[in-house]
């Protein structure tokens, strides 16, 4: 059994870990619709974009939920859900601006042992991969730091879970719907990149680091 750590900032934060998962689950969505359209331009197939967005959407949903539950090992403090969040806002900033150079230099490789489908994978997976997997860990992870006690395990899981679920369906919908015909994918990501870095300043205002006592 595990046995959580909590600091004493926790308490005052107990909103945060909810909407910081509600967001992940916005920003996955936003990201997974934008990046199909970003890769059915690029390969010029709408199926194969399909699929290894598809493919690439599982493995970091799985690998991102692990990756949560290694990181609610130890002291649980919101500082790593902030630098979580900060990190994949700027992963998603650096593909709004430099995702198409290395999409077409991934594609142009002579990949002998690949189709085209398969490079497309491969460029799905070295491209969106560490984004998605970053927001995937941040639900397991506010979980972890919301249960106080073991009866309100099941209680604490499934209201993440909804806000999360409410989130990536929030963010496919009015993404897919609006965003991508009201501005391009590119500037989707950007706001996106906005957006998260808004949240996780808001995150530090709400955690300022502590300052060490001077010794007299």
């Amino acid at each position: 059994m595990t046995t959580f750590i909590y600091t004493s900032n926790l308490e005052k934060n107990r909103r945060l870990p909810y909407l910081f998962s509600l967001w992940s689950g916005y920003h996955s969505a936003a990201l997974a619709v934008s990046a199909f359209v970003l890769l059915n331009h690029w390969l010029g197939n709408a199926t194969a974009a399909f699929g290894a967005l598809l493919f690439t959407s599982m493995l970091s949903l799985s690998l991102g939920r692990f990756v949560g539950r290694l990181m609610a090992r130890g002291i649980l403090h919101m500082k790593r859900l902030i630098v979580t969040l900060g990190t994949a806002s700027l992963l998603s900033g650096a593909l709004a601006v430099y995702g198409r150079v290395l999409a077409d230099y991934l594609l142009q490789l002579n990949w002998t042992f690949w189709s085209r489908e398969g490079t497309g994978t491969l460029v799905a997976c070295l491209l969106f991969s560490p984004p998605l997997l970053l927001l995937s860990a941040i639900p397991p992870y506010a979980t972890a730091m919301l249960i106080r006690r073991r009866g309100s395990a099941g209680s604490v899981n499934g209201t993440i879970s909804a806000w999360t679920a409410f989130g990536y369906g929030f963010g496919a919908l009015v993404t897919a719907y609006y965003f991508v015909n009201w501005m391009d994918a590119r500037a989707v990501l950007k706001s996106l990149f906005v957006l998260s870095l808004l949240l996780t300043a808001l995150g530090l205002l709400r955690n300022p680091p502590r300052r060490k006592p001077k010794r007299s």
